[in-house]
Formats: structure tokens, sequence, C-alpha cells
């Protein structure tokens, strides 16, 4: 099945974006280099930076066509072509193909069954990566079993959470709600006086994100005000 996802566009192309920008800039340092005094310039070691650069950035650095012009054994200019890869170009506008073996079935149904799959596949990664159900450190039967209890009704709130969300079109998964939540901190003033010290804790201004989490769960937004007094006797 022929699938063409804009998220996945928008998606892919940010990362590339990214990850060519630097490749770039890495690429440009080491050409920087010829010019500069005690910069790297025997042809031998710039095409072993040039190979630690292509291996630190591989995702676009196959990519690229390097062409280094030398003179007595050290460099003295470089350059760098884009190559076409339909494959990948594809790819990166956000096309992509699923196959099956199911038989009969139509496209909607096919593409049903397929998030399915990705659900139960996240779920594993959920437990194993967010939710720390392994490594076990216990060796108490107990404990073990404590702890793959609390995992499992831990998860059982993220997927709650997850749902509501997904009834209002916000499709993160959990370790991106945690970063979004994160952006929202607490901060307590303290404030010492000859007689009393005065606690004011607030909390910021919540992003756009993390007010749409709040609305398609149902909670407030802000947390008053609290303040505390420590009376001197």
């Amino acid at each position: 099945m022929y699938v063409e996802s804009e998220s996945k566009r928008k998606k892919e192309n940010s990362m590339i974006e990214k990850l060519t920008q630097r490749y770039h800039e890495e690429l440009q340092e080491i050409k920087s280099a010829f010019s500069k005094k005690g910069g790297t310039k025997q042809i031998n070691k710039v095409w072993e930076r040039i190979g630690r650069a292509k291996q630190k950035h591989n995702r676009v650095s196959s990519r690229y066509k390097i062409d280094v012009i030398e003179k007595d054994g050290k460099a003295i200019d470089m350059t760098w072509t884009f190559i076409e890869n339909k494959v990948k170009d594809d790819k990166s506008k956000g096309v992509y193909f699923i196959r099956t073996n199911i038989k009969q079935t139509d496209e909607s149904k096919l593409w049903d069954i397929y998030n399915t799959i990705r659900e139960v596949e996240s779920t594993f990664r959920s437990f194993k990566t967010d939710l720390n159900i392994r490594p076990v450190y216990h060796q108490n039967d107990e404990r073990i079993e404590a702890h793959l209890y609390l995992t499992i009704l831990a998860y059982q709130l993220v997927n709650t959470i997850r749902y509501m969300l997904k009834q209002t079109d916000i499709n993160y998964d959990w370790r991106n709600i945690v970063r979004i939540m994160s952006t929202q901190k607490i901060q307590t003033l303290v404030l010492p006086t000859d007689k009393k010290t005065i606690y004011l804790r607030k909390v910021s201004k919540p992003i756009n994100e993390v007010k749409q989490i709040y609305d398609a769960t149902k909670c407030k937004s802000t947390i008053p005000t609290i303040k505390k007094y420590v009376v001197y006797h």
C-alpha cells in the first residue's frame, strides 16, 4: 500500500535540514583550515577529518560527493556536491510503502491493522525505556512483582492520558509529552526577614503545547501561588 504522510514529511525534512546544516558547517570548518596558520592541510590528515565528519553525520553524508584539490601533498581547496537519490528523496517527502500478506481487505482496514501493530510496539518501547520495566535490580520475589505491577499500573495512566490527547488529535508519544510538560517550571522565592522567612511558590506560564495538553486532559493549567511562613520564636 502506497502511503504519503504530510506529518512524516515535515518531520523528516526538519531532521534532514538540521543534520545537513551541521554537516556543511563541519565541512566548511575543514576547508577553512587550509588557509589558516597551523590548520590541518596535509592531504592524509584532511581525509581523516573528512572521514570522521562523514561517520559522525552518516545520515546525510552519503548524499554528498567530496573533492579535494591538493598541491605538493597539501590540500588547497575542497568542494562537495549533492547526489540525487530517488528512494531517499521519496522518504523525505513522507512517502513509504506497507507490505502485507493479508488478502481481501480494503485500505482503511489495512491501515488500522498497521497502526495497531505500531501501538503494540510503542507499548513495549514505553515499558522498556520510559517506564524502566527493565533492568530489574530487585532480588526479592515480592519486590520484583511489585516493580512489575507498578510499571503496568503506570502504563495504564500513560495510556489513558495518550487516549485523551488522541481524542483532540494530539498524537504525541509519552517521551514527547514529558518533554513538553517539563517546559513549565515551579519557582520558589525565599524572603528572609527579622521575624520570619517567607516562601513564595509560583508556576511559570505554560506554552501553547502545554495548554493544549491541559485542555485535552481537563486539567487546570496553573497552580495557585503558595505562601509559606516560618516564624522565629
